[in-house]
């Protein structure tokens, strides 16, 4: 508790306690550890709801100044003139409650007490995250930079580059890609993509010395893009053939690449993640496999 923590749990517990404190955490977030509980807050104060938002609209203004005027403060070594100007700038912070701004403050009050004016420059950080803070407080739907991860950012660009074609022709904006542009990054690619699932069960197996190769065969036929890529190698490995026609068959290919071909394979797909395939309202890579797949079998019976 003294660490901050919101909670700890003692063995033994169950599920039902665990859940019960994620509900918890999730209804109160660490964010709201940083500032003074608005309804009781503003009850204590004296101010009505829309005040306390104005003061607090004011403190992430104080915060976002406060790097500087403390930095020039630092460099002044304390003069009484900026010395006034951060006891305004914490008299804002606790009048709008935001605990945040004051801790760090303190921290500042505290470095000035003890004359360490080299710690300042070092203590702006947790004021310029205090004013992220306010503006999340302020309004929720803003996602502050510092607040995500980096696999948070991600999804977020992925879904912003999803909706950017999901939603285009609803919009109108088709195409959304020139038929050219797109055959230009195809042509760039250095072999064909394969959904990740299949990858790594690819990969496993290619790089457990299998004392029998009848596994990969099977693997690759069921896949199209591992078979499109090992039909790729093979006739690429074996282009000084006799005949006109090539390799056709994906477990002829498997077998014409051998033990180390394969394993280099595995090591060089390129992978593409099952969710780009989900295209609402019911179509995915299940549904694209199976379209392949039956594509596939109908072009062999008519090559037959």
């Amino acid at each position: 508790m003294e660490a901050n923590v919101q909670n700890f749990l003692i063995k033994p517990y169950n599920d039902e306690v665990v859940f019960r404190e994620i509900t918890k955490a999730m209804a109160n977030p660490w964010r709201s550890g940083h500032f003074e509980e608005e309804a009781p807050f503003w009850r204590t104060m004296g101010y009505e709801r829309g005040q306390l938002h104005e003061r607090l609209a004011h403190g992430r203004k104080s915060a976002e100044a406060a790097p500087s005027v403390l930095l020039a403060w630092s460099e002044a070594q304390g003069t009484v003139e900026l010395l006034e100007e951060i006891a305004a700038l914490l008299a804002n912070a606790e009048a709008a409650g935001a605990r945040g701004i004051v801790e760090a403050l303190g921290a500042v009050e505290a470095a000035r007490k003890a004359e360490q004016w080299s710690l300042i420059p070092r203590l702006m950080e947790p004021l310029k995250f205090g004013a992220r803070l306010i503006e999340h407080r302020l309004e929720p739907t803003i996602v502050c930079e510092g607040f995500l991860t980096e696999a948070e950012v991600a999804t977020e660009a992925k879904e912003k580059a999803y909706a950017e074609w999901i939603d285009a022709p609803r919009e109108g904006r088709c195409p959304v890609m020139k038929r050219e542009h797109l055959e230009q990054q195809v042509d760039a690619l250095p072999g064909c993509p394969v959904i990740d699932s299949a990858a790594a069960s690819f990969q496993m197996t290619a790089n457990g010395h299998p004392s029998c190769i009848n596994p990969l065969m099977d693997l690759v036929a069921r896949d199209p893009g591992l078979s499109v890529q090992m039909l790729i190698a093979a006739n690429q490995a074996h282009s000084n053939r006799d005949d006109d026609w090539g390799i056709e068959d994906a477990k002829l290919a498997v077998g014409q690449l051998g033990e180390k071909r394969l394993a280099a394979q595995g090591r060089g797909l390129i992978t593409i993640s099952k969710s780009v395939m989900d295209v609402p309202p019911g179509f995915n890579w299940s549904e694209y496999w199976i379209f392949q797949r039956g594509v596939a079998r109908i072009a062999q019976e008519i090559c037959r």
